[in-house]
């Protein structure tokens, strides 16, 4: 356990006495990170198990895995071929650089904020292709999510207004998507 995650304990426990504290401001709290989406789902967690730290780093493990599946669907609605998308998600996936990310259980929000924005990239691309509002809607609703894990998923947006340039559409109608 690092000394984060020790704060994240004492947070959930924090918020099962007052749920009032998963919206006080970081400087009020004992961790403060500011990210509510990932904030919640740490309590989610103490809810179901209490704050074991084996079922906790299960749940950040299964995290890095579906984020590595999300990358290689990602990478081949992008246009990869089906063999090299598999490959970097697995070389994601096994990366040692993601240590911390996996090991350390206050790090949840680096992999929950990257399913968040990689939901929002296949959502985006979803309705580049199918020009559906329910694709849009769904873009919206996993971006904002990220960026409430982690505010790096802001990314998203300059991303896809790259996408929109990229695929051909006008950059008026691309801000007006997005």
């Amino acid at each position: 356990l690092h000394s984060h995650d020790y704060e994240s304990f004492r947070d959930n426990i924090a918020i099962s006495q007052d749920v009032t504290y998963l919206f006080a401001p970081p400087a009020d709290r004992e961790l403060g990170s500011g990210r509510p989406i990932a904030e919640l789902v740490k309590w989610v967690g103490y809810l179901i198990w209490g704050n074991d730290a084996g079922w906790f780093h299960l749940l950040v493990v299964a995290l890095h895995t579906i984020v590595a599946l999300l990358l290689a669907f990602s990478a081949r609605l992008l246009g990869m071929d089906l063999a090299s998308s598999f490959l970097g998600g697995f070389l994601f996936l096994v990366n040692s650089a993601h240590f911390q990310a996996v090991h350390w259980i206050s790090a949840m929000d680096y992999p929950l904020a990257l399913s968040f924005g990689l939901c929002a990239l296949i959502s985006f691309l979803r309705f580049l292709v199918h020009g559906s509002r329910a694709w849009l809607l769904a873009f919206y609703l996993t971006a904002i999510l990220g960026i409430l894990a982690h505010l790096s998923t802001a990314v998203i947006w300059p991303f896809c207004l790259y996408l929109c340039w990229y695929k051909g559409f006008s950059f008026k109608t691309a801000l007006r998507s997005l």
